[in-house]
């Protein structure tokens, strides 16, 4: 990566999920009003949504309903638990160390 790209990481249920949303979003009058109201917006959301779609192979799979039902179910955990997997991830910690980075 250079130092002029940005990496987001997301769990493969926030990537299957998101690629779902967008999926179904672009193209829809409720969407496309605000980015078209900034047309640089454009770029980094089809490079998202390319990213997101070429990384799934799940897209393709016959069961991708539920693959996706299980990710959206597994992503709809109560707020402090939500909290708990985010540190985890991001951090290798628990709430009760702190809420910033180590």
């Amino acid at each position: 990566m250079t130092e002029e790209e940005f990496a987001i990481r997301l769990t493969r249920d926030e990537a299957l999920v998101l690629s779902d949303w967008l999926y179904r979003a672009l193209g829809t009058p409720e969407f496309d009003a605000p980015v078209d109201r900034d047309p640089a917006a454009w770029v980094p959301v089809h490079r998202i949504s390319g990213a997101l779609e070429t990384s799934l192979p799940e897209v393709f799979a016959p069961d991708y309903d539920a693959r996706l039902a299980a990710a959206r179910e597994r992503l709809l955990v109560d707020p402090v638990e939500q909290r708990r997997r985010f540190l985890e991830r991001e951090w290798g910690r628990g709430p009760e160390a702190g809420a910033g980075p180590a």
